[in-house]
């Protein structure tokens, strides 16, 4: 019996243009197979690292073979994944699967051996395409000896054939089949030992090491395509919106599959935080630096997929409620209910409805009594606490005494300011107030906004936390919760709908407020385009969201990836 090992593999797939997108490989020989079962490298006319996944969920998946049925096959056998997750093809006493499959300890000598249908090849990526084994100049054939058939001279000491066709070999170019996307084919292998002495490596000559290409650029008859044209640049016809009606923020670009991109927004108005933007309402642009290029070009937004609170979306929030004595009042309509228990109730709700990726704190502002207008401001979760800590301290806010509004802002904010909070994301401090701010703290409330939002005129946009007021009860300063606001708005001392981040809350309403609110934090849209430049790799691109709201008018915001 002779030993020699089927290796693991490493897969190699090119994307459409030439789109060079990982390698894998199965080696023979060394007692297992040798490399890696999955991505590790992005090339087009270059190398760039991606991230590496087992075998299985590769964008060229590699598995044991199974039926129609999703049963193994009786050669998968042969075939499992190591302690990594990768493919590896044992034909020794070292698969797991001694004793409990057809394996015997090896290989017969002087043989030309079969295994129909061992492991497969799955398309787990974009679109139809190619796939076949790179054949190799080193690789081993039968040599003249004796007692080696003169048939078997020349042929491959290993070669890889389709499904349970023993002459449709996979090696080359000229040999490609066809993955269609989402399906996945099974490979045979047959080994030629003719000649060999026991413990022979049968792919020594290539360091147990063969390549698996899937390439979308050529027909499965081996023919190439016609080369990709030059890039174009198409106008980009998103206007430059000027002063921003409200909030655009490109939280991720993904081009993990370029040059199909993926750009993560969130666009802080009400349609957006209901789902209800479609594609026609998103301009994408993209600029290509140093490249073949210049300036930005129009993208054709292929898909719009709002995710709402789907989405793990990363933001950092403070939640300053008013804890004041008249938060202590009966709630109207609410048996045995006050205004401070009602709100309780919503700011919970709220804390569960964000994504796990959002952090939240809790800030709550009073003074030490009625006649004593010493601002009280108490911060019982930061930005590091857990959401059952800030719903313990929500449950716990007791109310008295009046109501320093600034005073709330201003601890609110720097925490958002503070090492807890991350840079990288969108910043939102919800106000909720219940009354008009005690005498002479109007001001200093206004200017505690301008210095959160970094605004000099409350009716800019700025470039600091998106601020969310919510005007609650009938005592509450209209007014004021409006123009402490962040825009989109109109300053006309209410608030109604064309107010995006002020709103009028009730004992009745507070829990549809609150959902309102998350809706505005978490909800984001994923935009698809094919980029129209998908050569230059290496190249830093810039993104252009531009975005148009019917009601509340437009804005765009920017983002970078590297091609």
């Amino acid at each position: 019996m002779l030993p020699p090992q089927l290796g693991r593999v490493r897969p190699t797939v090119m994307k459409r243009r030439k789109f060079l997108l990982g390698t894998a490989a199965v080696s023979v020989g060394g007692g297992a197979l040798l490399g890696s079962g999955a991505f590790t490298s992005v090339e087009s006319q270059r190398t760039v690292s991606a991230e590496v996944s087992t075998d299985p969920n590769a964008y060229l998946g590699m598995d044991k073979c199974t039926d129609s049925n999703g049963s193994e096959t009786p050669n998968a056998s042969f075939a499992s994944l190591d302690n990594e997750g990768h493919l590896q093809i044992l034909m020794d006493e070292t698969n797991p699967t001694i004793g409990n499959s057809p394996l015997g300890d090896g290989l017969n000598s002087d043989s030309d051996s079969r295994f129909d249908r061992v492991f497969q090849l799955c398309n787990n990526g974009k679109q139809d395409t190619c796939v076949y084994i790179e054949d190799d100049p080193a690789w081993p054939k039968v040599e003249a000896g004796e007692d080696v058939p003169n048939e078997a001279v020349g042929e491959r000491r290993v070669d890889f054939y389709f499904e349970d066709d023993r002459t449709a070999s996979v090696v080359g170019e000229d040999n490609a089949f066809a993955v269609p996307l989402g399906e996945c084919r099974c490979i045979g292998v047959r080994t030629r030992t003719y000649g060999l002495s026991d413990g022979a490596e049968l792919l020594s000559a290539l360091d147990n090491m063969v390549t698996v290409v899937a390439d979308v650029n050529i027909d499965c008859d081996g023919t190439p395509l016609p080369e990709p044209e030059d890039p174009v640049c198409p106008d980009c016809t998103a206007p430059d919106p000027g002063t921003d009606d409200f909030a655009v923020t490109i939280d991720d670009i993904d081009d993990a599959a370029f040059p199909f991109i993926e750009v993560t927004t969130r666009v802080d108005t009400t349609a957006a935080g209901n789902g209800s933007l479609t594609a026609s309402d998103f301009d994408i642009c993209e600029e290509t630096e140093d490249g073949s290029v210049s300036g930005f070009c129009g993208q054709t937004v292929d898909n719009v997929t709002f995710t709402g609170g789907e989405e793990d979306e990363a933001a950092d929030v403070m939640l300053a409620m008013d804890a004041s004595g008249s938060m202590d009042e009966p709630a109207e309509g609410f048996f045995s209910s006050t205004k401070l228990d009602r709100a309780q109730m919503g700011a919970k709700a709220l804390v569960d409805e964000l994504p796990s990726e959002v952090n939240i704190g809790l800030v709550t502002f009073r003074t030490d009594g009625t006649f004593d207008l010493t601002p009280k401001v108490e911060k019982p979760a930061d930005l590091t606490a857990s959401a059952t800590d800030v719903k313990n301290a929500v449950d716990n806010i007791t109310a008295d005494g009046g109501t320093p509004l600034g005073e709330g802002i201003d601890v609110a904010q720097a925490e958002l300011d503070s090492p807890r909070s991350d840079p990288t994301t969108p910043d939102f401090l919800v106000v909720l107030s219940n009354g008009d701010p005690d005498p002479n703290t109007e001001g200093p409330s206004r200017q505690a906004a301008r210095d959160a939002r970094n605004v000099s005129d409350l009716n800019d946009s700025g470039n600091g936390s998106t601020l969310i007021t919510i005007a609650y009860g009938d005592d509450a300063n209209v007014n004021l919760a409006e123009d402490l606001s962040s825009p989109p708005k109109v300053d006309d001392d209410t608030i109604d709908d064309q107010d995006e981040n002020a709103f009028l809350g009730t004992p009745g309403n507070i829990d549809a407020v609150f959902e309102n609110i998350g809706q505005i934090i978490s909800g984001t849209y994923i935009l698809e385009y094919e980029t129209t430049n998908p050569v230059d790799p290496g190249t830093t691109r810039n993104v252009r969201v531009y975005v148009d709201d019917p009601n509340a008018g437009d804005a765009d915001g920017t983002g970078s990836y590297i091609a």
